[in-house]
C-alpha cells in the first residue's frame, strides 16, 4: 500500500543533539506527542568532557537522569534510521544493544560492594573503516572504543552514587542484509522496542537507587562506629596515662626502698661495729678496774708522803697562773683565728632553705634539685615540634650553703652559730630572712608561734638560739675574764613607718632614725624614742619576743592565712670588757625578718592590705637597688630611699659579717617567685662589702 502525503520536515532535539528527518505529516504529529511525552519523564542532562578522554562520542549522565537518556538515545537511533532509509547508498550497519543488567563488585572505601551495570554497541565495520557518527555532538573516530558501560568512568571515587553513561554510535543505515530489524514506517513497533528498553532502565535506576539507600545506611552505620572507636581509644589512652604515671611512682617507690635497704645494710655495719667496740669497751673497763684496785694501793703508799704532795700542789698552782695567762694569749689567737675563718668564707653569704611540701600542695619539689651549694629549677614545656616529647629549662644557682625540706632547725642554726661567735668577739653580724610569702622566713628566724610545736626546742628559730648560745657562751668566756652586758630592742618597719614591738599600741611614739654624734662609737644609728631592754638571760629575751610577736602586724592574704605585713628587726647589744687584760669591746647581732614578697594579682590583695602589698614591695625593691649598687661598686648607694634600707645601713656598708637566708616554696606553681628570690639573692651573693672591723674600746 503506497501512502502519498505531504512531506514535512521536522527538528528533534536530544539533548544537544539536533536530528532532521522528512515524514509524513500524520506520522510527524504522532512523533511529536511521542517526543512530549518521552521529554516529559526528564530532562537530558550533559556533561562536561574529561581533558583525558579520547575522541569517543561520550555522553556522561548521573544516575537521577538515567530513564531520561534511555528516551534520548532511542529518540537518536530512530532519527538515524529514518535518515538512513533515504540514503540510497547501502553503507555498513551497526546494531544497538540494550545495555544488560550486569553487575561488578566493587569495593568502596568502607568494604560494601555495589553493582555496576554495562552496556557495549557492536559495530560490523572493521576498526579501520568506522565512520565517524553524525548528528550527535563530538565525533567517533576508527581508533575509538565502540563499547559503553556504566560505572565511574569520569574519575570519580568507586564509592561515588552517581553513575555515567557511555554512549557511542557511528552512521549506520536503516536496511541491512543481515540485521533483523523493523521497517522505517513502523514506527509504533520501534516506539514499543524503545519502551522496553526504557522499562530496563527504569529497573535499573530503581535497583541503583535501592543500592545508594545501602550504601548511606553503611556510610551511617561506620560513622557511628568510627565515632564509638575514638571513644574508646580516648578512653584507652586516659588508662594509659594512669597506668603511666603509676608505673613512674612505682619506679620512685622501688627506688626509695632501694635506698632504704642500702641505708639498712649499713646501719647494720654500723651495729656490728658497735658491738665490737663495746667487747673492747668492756675488756678495757675490766683492765681500767684491776689498775685502779692498783693505784689505790698505791694511794695508801703515798699518804705517808703528803707533805711532799702539798709541796706539789704549789708548784701546780703556779703552773696554773701561767696555763691561765696562756689561755687568754690562745683566747686571742682563737678570736683572730676565727675571725680569719669568717672571712675567708666571705662577709656576706647566703643561704638557700626550702619550705618542706604542706598536705594541700600538689606537683611540689619535682622541679627543684637540691644539692649541697645548689640548687637547679627545671621548667618543662611542650616541645616545638608538637610531638610528646618535653624541653626543660633549667636555671642552676650556687651558695654558700642549701638546706633541704628535712633540715632541721639545729641543722640549719649549726651553720651560723660561727657568726654569732663573732658578735661576741666584737663584730657586728646581721642575719636576715628574705623570700615570698608563704616561704618559710618567720619559722626560720623565729619558729612557729602558735600550734603544737610551739612550744618544743627543735623547733625553736634563729632568734631565740642565738641569743641562747650568745648567753651560754658569755657564762663560759667568766671563767677567762670576760664579763657582757646586753640591751634588746625590737621594731618592725609598717608601711615605711617604724613601730616600737615592746611597747603596747596606746603608748607608742614617733620614731625616726639618727646617727650618735661623733665622739661616741663611729657611724652608729639609733632610733629615738625606741625602747631597749637590759636583758640578764635567754629566758627574759624569750618573753619579749613573745611580746613583739603578739604586736607584730600580720593578717591573711590568698597566698598565706598569717602573712607578715611588716619588717621586723630584732637587734642585741652586746659590751664586753676582760679585768685580766684590761680589753673591752662591743658589738651589734642584727636579726631581721622581712615581709615575703609577694604580686597582687596572685594575692588578691585590696583596701589595707593592697596598701600594705604596695609599701613592701616598695621597700625590698630599695633593697635591690642598694644590693645592685653595692655590687657594682657604686660610689653613692642609695641607702636613705626606705627606712629598710637605712636602719640596714651599718650592716650593709662593710663593718659587719651579714649572713642572708632565702626562702624558697616547693609548690610548682609559685615557680615564678621562687626564681625571681633565687636571682635576687645571687646578687646578694655577688657583692663584696670590705672586710669587717672589730669595735674595740
Amino acid at each position: 500500500m503506497k501512502i502519498v502525503s505531504l512531506m514535512a520536515e521536522n527538528q528533534a532535539p536530544l539533548g544537544d543533539l539536533t536530528v532532521k528527518s522528512r515524514l509524513p505529516l500524520p506520522l510527524v504529529r504522532r512523533k511529536r506527542k511521542l517526543l512530549e511525552d518521552a521529554d516529559s519523564i526528564g530532562p537530558v542532562e550533559n556533561t562536561k568532557r574529561s581533558r583525558s578522554e579520547k575522541p569517543d562520542v561520550q555522553v556522561i549522565e548521573s544516575a537521577s537522569g538515567l530513564e531520561a537518556r534511555g528516551v534520548a538515545v532511542t529518540k537518536a537511533i530512530h532519527h538515524l534510521s529514518d535518515k538512513s532509509a533515504s540514503s540510497a547508498v547501502r553503507k555498513p550497519t551497526a546494531t544497538v544493544q540494550p545495555a544488560r543488567s550486569r553487575a561488578m563488585s566493587v569495593r568502596n572505601g568502607i568494604g560494601t560492594s555495589r553493582s555496576v551495570f554495562a552496556g557495549t554497541v557492536n559495530s560490523r565495520h572493521p576498526p579501520s573503516s568506522r565512520p565517524p557518527l553524525r548528528g550527535v555532538k563530538g565525533s567517533v573516530t576508527p581508533e575509538t572504543s565502540t563499547s559503553g558501560h556504566f560505572g565511574a568512568s569520569d574519575g570519580r571515587k568507586p564509592g561515588s552514587s552517581a553513575c555515567s553513561l557511555v554512549v557511542s554510535s557511528t552512521r549506520t543505515t536503516h536496511k541491512s542484509a543481515r540485521g533483523n530489524q523493523r521497517p522505517g514506517w513502523d514506527l509504533r513497533g520501534q516506539i514499543e522496542d524503545k519502551n522496553k528498553v526504557l522499562i530496563e532502565y527504569r529497573n535499573q535506576i530503581a535497583f541503583l537507587e535501592n543500592q545508594k539507600s545501602h550504601l548511606e545506611r553503611d556510610v551511617q552505620e561506620k560513622s557511628t562506629v568510627s565515632s564509638t572507636r575514638g571513644k574508646e581509644l580516648e578512653k584507652l589512652r586516659q588508662a594509659f596515662n594512669e597506668a603511666d604515671n603509676e608505673r613512674i611512682s612505682q619506679r620512685n617507690e622501688l627506688l626509695r626502698l632501694q635506698r632504704y635497704e642500702v641505708e639498712c645494710c649499713e646501719l647494720q655495719r654500723s651495729v656490728a661495729e658497735l658491738s665490737t667496740a663495746k667487747s673492747s669497751l668492756s675488756i678495757q673497763l675490766d683492765c681500767s678496774q684491776v689498775h685502779l684496785q692498783q693505784k689505790t694501793d698505791e694511794c695508801l703508799k703515798y699518804s705517808l708522803n703528803i707533805k711532799q704532795l702539798e709541796e706539789l700542789v704549789e708548784n701546780l698552782k703556779n703552773e696554773n697562773a701561767e696555763k691561765a695567762e696562756q689561755i687568754q694569749s690562745q683566747e686571742m689567737e682563737r678570736r683572730r683565728l676565727h675571725n680569719i675563718v669568717q672571712e675567708l668564707k666571705g662577709n656576706i653569704r647566703v643561704f638557700c632553705r626550702v619550705r618542706p611540701v604542706l598536705k594541700n600542695e600538689e606537683n611540689s619539689l619535682e622541679h627543684i634539685v637540691l644539692s649541697e651549694n645548689s640548687i637547679t629549677l627545671e621548667k618543662t614545656a611542650e616541645s616545638r615540634t608538637g610531638r610528646d616529647k618535653k624541653e626543660a629549662t633549667r636555671f642552676s644557682f650556687t651558695f654558700d650553703k642549701v638546706f633541704s625540706p628535712l633540715a632541721k632547725q639545729s641543722v640549719v642554726f649549726e651553720e651560723i652559730s660561727h657568726l654569732v661567735q663573732s658578735a661576741l668577739d666584737g663584730y657586728n653580724v646581721t642575719i636576715f630572712a628574705y623570700g615570698q610569702t608563704g616561704g618559710g622566713k618567720t619559722y626560720t628566724m623565729e619558729g612557729p608561734t602558735k600550734g603544737p610545736t610551739a612550744r618544743k626546742l627543735e623547733s625553736r628559730g634563729m632568734i631565740p638560739r642565738a641569743v641562747s648560745q650568745v648567753f651560754l657562751t658569755a657564762e663560759e668566756l667568766q671563767v677567762k675574764g670576760w664579763k657582757y652586758s646586753f640591751v634588746a630592742s625590737f621594731l618592725e618597719i609598717y608601711n615605711d613607718t617604724i613601730q616600737d614591738l615592746l611597747v603596747s599600741g596606746a603608748s607608742r611614739h614617733d620614731y625616726e632614725i639618727k646617727h650618735k654624734p661623733k665622739t661616741s662609737r663611729s657611724s652608729e644609728l639609733y632610733v629615738t624614742n625606741l625602747k631597749y631592754e637590759s636583758v640578764t638571760s635567754s629566758e627574759e629575751v624569750e618573753m619579749l619576743l613573745h611580746k613583739a610577736s603578739e604586736n607584730r602586724s600580720v593578717a591573711a592574704t590568698a597566698v598565706n592565712d598569717r602573712s607578715s605585713r611588716s619588717h621586723s628587726i630584732f637587734q642585741l647589744h652586746i659590751e664586753g670588757s676582760n679585768e685580766c687584760t684590761g680589753q673591752a669591746c662591743f658589738a651589734i647581732l642584727t636579726l631581721v625578718d622581712l615581709a615575703g614578697s609577694e604580686r597582687l594579682n596572685k594575692s588578691q590583695s585590696c583596701g589595707e592590705r593592697l596598701k600594705e602589698a604596695q609599701a613592701i614591695n616598695l621597700s625590698l625593691s630599695c633593697l635591690a637597688q642598694v644590693i645592685t649598687a653595692l655590687g657594682h661598686k657604686d660610689q653613692h648607694v642609695p641607702f636613705r630611699n626606705s627606712k629598710l634600707t637605712y636602719l640596714l645601713q651599718n650592716c650593709l656598708s662593710g663593718n659587719s659579717k651579714t649572713l642572708m637566708f632565702v626562702n624558697l616554696s616547693p609548690s610548682y606553681d609559685n615557680f615564678n617567685e621562687t626564681l625571681n628570690s633565687l636571682r635576687f639573692a645571687a646578687k646578694v651573693n655577688d657583692c663584696f662589702i670590705g672586710t669587717a672591723q672589730a669595735n674595740k674600746k
